[in-house]
């Protein structure tokens, strides 16, 4: 069986990258993601240079918000899920949105993404997620 690159690992192993176009989301999960333990967080404010930077140097779990710019969130994830993006394509991924209205959810998951985070969130949900 195939498990995605996050499968069976310690959260203070894990590398997560966050990709949001807003400065002050990027600290607030980069705290949020910290307080819980995480291992080591990437933040992009691109999702052109997360892609780029991620096809290079593989992590753990992406977390990308919804609406950006030139790539959305389920952009970014279905660019992600495409066969020559190599060891990228198993990286679990996460959309987060304060918008979570059922036509996002649909998009997202079609995407390939994992789960969609409803924002505000709290370290102690995104621990559980």
């Amino acid at each position: 069986m195939l498990h995605h690159r996050a499968f069976g690992c310690d959260l203070d192993t894990l590398v997560v990258a966050v990709v949001d176009n807003r400065r002050p989301m990027l600290s607030l999960m980069r705290g949020m993601l910290a307080a819980i333990g995480t291992g080591r967080i990437e933040t992009y404010e691109s999702p052109v240079e997360a892609f780029d930077a991620m096809v290079g140097a593989v992590p753990d779990l992406v977390i990308a918000a919804s609406s950006m710019q030139p790539l959305s969130g389920p952009a970014l994830v279905r660019a992600m899920r495409h066969t020559r993006s190599g060891p990228l394509s198993l990286v679990p991924a996460m959309i987060m949105s304060a918008r979570a209205k059922p036509a996002l959810v649909e998009e997202a998951l079609r995407a390939g993404a994992h789960q969609v985070l409803v924002l505000p969130i709290s370290a102690s949900t995104l621990r559980a997620s």
